[in-house]
């Protein structure tokens, strides 16, 4: 599909909402911004530029982007965003984690430019280098932009698959991590490759399931989501998308794979079956 293209119900969407957040930011209003209002327009405008000249200097065609939400059309952050970046940039907006460790969106072969405006951030610091920092509002974290290196060059602490577990969506499963010795929270990393997402997947909003069951068979606990939205999936993403469960102690299978949560239907491996097994768990 053509990334550099949305459908026309969609950019009426996306337009009609950044026209609602802009003046929401409007800086005659709202000259300081706040927690309560957002940021000034002009705060945004400076980290937009920001990323902008970052991403000509690597000779990047994308900026990662996390903000409150992920959809330009129904949400007012992302859609004055959508609406400011250059394009290219491409804006990738990335749903951070609701606690603990965020996933990251990653290239194979290059450097990620992210754009952070939200709490949590630490992995990023860890990971890679802050190249600019600018406040947004009273109340309100600052807008921070980092350099990632390409996902070879980062220390993910992750064990590689022998072999990827494909599915027909266009998604392939490389790599794990299970929590290292000591942990104080049962968090299992899966990291995910972009191949060639079929149509389908951009209509028919794929997520990720992760079923946990004992060793009784019983299904014990159940984590959904993914960082990306089905429909900005780009061929060579890598995801790294880490989950945190509550279990107690003991050994247990994890099966994960894609389904739609638009009728239901899961994607199918390429081997056979519709869930990869991975090697047992054992908490703590």
């Amino acid at each position: 599909a053509d990334v550099a293209t949305l459908e026309a119900p969609a950019k009426i969407a996306m337009a009609r909402e950044a026209e609602r957040a802009a003046l929401a930011i409007d800086p005659r209003i709202n000259n300081s911004g706040g927690a309560s209002f957002g940021p000034p327009l002009r705060a945004w405008q400076a980290a937009i530029a920001a990323a902008e000249e970052e991403a000509t200097r690597l000779g990047l065609s994308e900026v990662r982007v996390a903000v409150r939400g992920v959809d330009p059309a129904q949400q007012g952050d992302p859609a004055v965003v959508a609406l400011l970046i250059g394009n290219p940039p491409w804006a990738r907006f990335v749903a951070p984690a609701a606690a603990g460790e965020p996933a990251l969106l990653l290239k194979a072969g290059q450097p990620s430019l992210y754009l952070w405006t939200l709490p949590g951030d630490e992995a990023l610091a860890r990971r890679g280098e802050l190249v600019w920092q600018g406040q947004m509002a009273t109340g309100l974290p600052p807008a921070r932009l980092y350099r990632l290196p390409p996902v070879a060059e980062i220390d993910l602490d992750i064990t590689w698959l022998p072999q990827p577990a494909q599915f027909d969506a266009g998604l392939a499963l490389i790599a794990y991590a299970f929590p290292p010795p000591g942990a104080l929270t049962p968090r299992v990393t899966l990291v995910w490759q972009v191949l060639t997402p079929p149509e389908e997947a951009r209509q028919r909003d794929l997520t990720l399931f992760n079923h946990i069951y004992d060793q009784t068979g019983a299904r014990v606990a159940q984590a959904d989501g993914f960082a990306l939205l089905s429909r900005d999936w780009w061929p060579g993403d890598v995801v790294v998308q880490p989950y945190e469960i509550d279990l107690p102690a003991g050994e247990y299978r994890w099966q994960t794979g894609i389904y739609s949560r638009s009728d239901g239907g899961r994607a199918a491996l390429l081997d056979g079956g519709d869930a990869f097994t991975l090697p047992p768990l054992l908490w703590p």
